[in-house]
């Protein structure tokens, strides 16, 4: 039984007490600012009093115990977001609450990793963790919301759709026509990408898929980051200090 539970019970033994003993004098129970209850006797009618007691039956008082309920709630609805060194990178930017509406490919770009990259796909805030674990300190990284790679079926028409995307590369200045083509791997985040340039390359890279195969396929993506479809953020190193890297 609670604190206020054991004060109801006792203030109402108090005002049988005083009914009993003194019949014309009313039981006036009060609080002040500290709390603490304070108890007088009053023979004014009751409708002059500010707050009374009137006896009655003794009945036990009912109490609940405080649920956990919001709480538990509350933790299970945390989502954190990495290793302490990226500290509050991620959390605080629009990625988790983008998630909630639509997976992400994220792409991360090795600091000083002469051009190594890393993909990822991220259905979901519950595999935010998963996939900023495996992020390494100074990395940019990004997370597109949008089709720009898009995932699909392969199939002949698409393998044509892919050589057409191709050509239309080729013909824009500092392009050599390269695209991105992965696979999700078996740990379902991982993506294992190739980047072919003509059909020779394509046509390797796809020997080993069936027609019912999905792949991710699209242009090689820039450090887009309008906070919509797409958000770039660059992790700070080890020692959580952010620094400039080539990438």
């Amino acid at each position: 039984m609670g604190y206020r539970c054991r004060e109801s019970a006792f203030l109402m033994r108090v005002a049988a007490g005083v009914a009993h003993e003194e019949p014309g004098l009313t039981l006036i129970v009060e609080h002040d600012g500290d709390r603490r209850t304070v108890l007088r006797t009053s023979n004014q009618p009751v409708r002059n009093i500010k707050a009374t007691h009137t006896p009655g039956p003794a009945r036990p008082p009912t109490c609940r115990k405080p649920s956990g309920r919001r709480i538990r709630r509350t933790q299970e609805n945390t989502v954190t977001s990495g290793p302490p060194w990226q500290g509050r990178t991620i959390s605080d930017s629009p990625i988790p609450r983008l998630l909630t509406t639509r997976p992400a490919v994220v792409l991360e770009r090795i600091a000083r990793g002469g051009g190594t990259t890393n993909w990822y796909h991220c259905a979901d805030p519950t595999q935010l963790n998963a996939v900023t674990a495996r992020l390494n300190p100074g990395s940019v990284v990004s997370f597109y919301f949008d089709d720009r790679i898009a995932y699909s079926r392969f199939t002949s028409d698409l393998r044509q759709q892919m050589l057409d995307l191709m050509d239309s590369l080729r013909g824009q200045p500092g392009e050599t026509g390269e695209i991105v083509v992965g696979r999700l791997n078996a740990d379902q985040l991982r993506i294992e990408v190739d980047f072919p340039s003509g059909p020779a390359d394509l046509d390797e890279v796809t020997a080993h898929l069936g027609h019912h195969s999905w792949i991710y396929y699209g242009p090689y993506p820039g450090r887009d980051n309008d906070g919509i479809n797409a958000v770039t953020i660059t992790l700070p190193d080890h020692d959580g200090v952010l620094r400039p890297h080539p990438h």
